[in-house]
């Protein structure tokens, strides 16, 4: 039975750039418990909507996307119905711009490689063989060292046994 891998791609919206100054090689295992950069000196999160969202395909990448605004790093897990980390993110179906990492089961989080700046990072979740029902992808995106969002969700999808 073939099970679907999605591609997301994290988007910017809206044109502006900043100097980075970020965790150059990814979020480290202290972020998983809280979806959070802690950067030190610890920062809040950014009040109101993030200047972020999420596109999901099935199977292809929409060429011609209209992006500006930059980011400089990222964490992304997808959450069944009950908030529990699912599915994993295959370093094989990776681009060079992201990684996997370890939160609660191998390669069930994703996060940047470098702190270059980003806009579109096209990334392929790999849905688990046994599972049907609601998932949700979540994030925390930096902007810059002060400025990032946690919880940063997309839209609800849900998965089916063939």
């Amino acid at each position: 039975m073939a099970v679907p891998a999605f591609l997301l791609c994290l988007l910017g919206l809206s044109h502006h750039l900043a100097l980075v100054l970020g965790n150059s090689s990814g979020a480290p295992e202290s972020a998983c418990a809280w979806m959070s950069p802690w950067h030190e000196p610890y920062t809040e999160a950014q009040a109101g909507p993030p200047p972020y969202s999420f596109r999901i395909y099935e199977t292809d990448f929409l060429a011609g996307s209209q992006v500006a605004e930059s980011f400089s790093g990222f964490m992304i897990q997808a959450h069944d119905g009950s908030g529990k980390v699912t599915g994993t993110w295959p370093s094989s179906q990776l681009t060079s711009a992201a990684q996997p990492m370890t939160c609660e089961s191998q390669n069930d989080t994703v996060t940047h490689v470098s702190s270059a700046l980003k806009q579109v990072v096209p990334l392929k979740w790999q849905a688990p063989l046994d599972f049907e029902g609601d998932v949700v992808f979540k994030a925390a995106v930096v902007k810059d060292y002060t400025t990032f969002w946690t919880d940063v969700t997309s839209e609800t999808f849900t998965l089916r046994v063939p």
